[in-house]
């Protein structure tokens, strides 16, 4: 998320100094530019430059990423200005992943209806949550590894004073004729509120670094997001196949009833450590058990012994 860009709401400015600004104007000066009645179109700003060298590129793109509108330069993809509108489309383009939201979605799971669940209710039933490698919002993985270890990747972000803001304006911009009609962010945003329905799973998620909240209790992230998504439409292609694993999950009891189990019995170290001592000790009393019976088997009669001595 473009919050993510930066780590709190007040590390927006990457050298106060060169730029001269106060790291509060710099968060007011961000919020504006990304207001979606405030887009300057490229070709406009290339005009009032008079740059013919497109020179203006290079110092859009330090002015933005020291104000935090963009990513650092270590993480800064390649940016294409002729491709984007403004400044909010470069953000959007940066989020969303088209080639992710273009490949094959597998959906038929059932009449295709999928329900809604909290994380701290995926992780009763065996889901772990593990934060992606890319902050993009296309990048959700459902991967399940030896039957009972499943875990669900989310893009990190950081939840700030200027995420909500920035997220509707994002959702303001998908809205106009002439967006990206993904709806990308929109779903992203939908598909978060499906996970957070109170502080436990805000707080759930921040333990794993998924959710770097620096807005303030867990609550709050818990209710921007609930807030935000009220009324919005989400893509239905959009997450499809990672809803379609997590439905399936659900409908095998085999894994619901396992899952439950080890979430009851093994929810400290001391619980595993205790099992496999008592495992331990149960196979050793086995081969003792074992060893004492064959030898008492093979071991000579001593009335045989006698009669044939005799």
């Amino acid at each position: 998320m473009a919050a993510s860009f930066s780590n709190s709401s007040s590390c927006f400015v990457q050298d106060d100094k060169d730029l001269k600004m106060k790291l509060c104007l710099a968060a007011f000066v961000k919020r504006d530019l990304l207001l979606l009645e405030n887009q300057l179109p490229f070709q406009v700003l290339r005009v009032l430059m008079n740059d013919k060298d497109d020179e203006w590129k290079e110092t859009f793109r330090t002015f933005f990423t020291r104000i935090g509108a963009l990513p650092s330069s270590q993480s800064q993809p390649k940016i294409d200005f002729d491709q984007c509108a403004h400044l909010l489309d470069m953000i959007h383009t940066l989020l969303i992943d088209k080639a992710a939201l273009s490949a094959p979605q597998h959906t038929t799971s059932g009449n295709g209806l999928f329900s809604c669940r909290s994380a701290k209710e995926l992780k009763e039933v065996g889901i772990h949550f593990r934060p992606s490698k890319s902050y993009q919002l296309t990048d959700v993985q459902f991967s399940s590894t030896f039957f009972i270890h499943q875990s669900l990747k989310l893009p990190p972000i950081t939840i700030d004073d200027s995420t909500k803001s920035m997220l509707l304006n994002l959702v303001a911009y998908e809205a106009c004729p002439d967006a990206p009609d993904d709806l990308g962010v929109s779903s992203y945003i939908c598909f978060m509120d499906s996970l957070i329905d109170h502080a436990e799973d805000v707080k759930e998620l921040r333990s794993i670094g998924i959710l770097l909240n620096f807005l303030g209790s867990d609550q709050q992230v818990a209710d921007l997001f609930n807030q935000i998504a009220d009324n919005l439409v989400p893509n239905p292609h959009v997450y499809a196949h990672v809803k379609n694993k997590l439905e399936r999950h659900y409908r095998n009891k085999i894994k619901i009833w396992l899952s439950e189990w080890l979430h009851t019995h093994f929810t400290s170290p001391w619980t595993v450590l205790a099992f496999v001592g008592a495992i331990f000790a149960l196979v050793l009393s086995v081969i003792q058990t074992y060893e004492a019976v064959y030898a008492t088997e093979t071991a000579p009669c001593p009335c045989a012994a006698a009669n044939h001595t005799i």
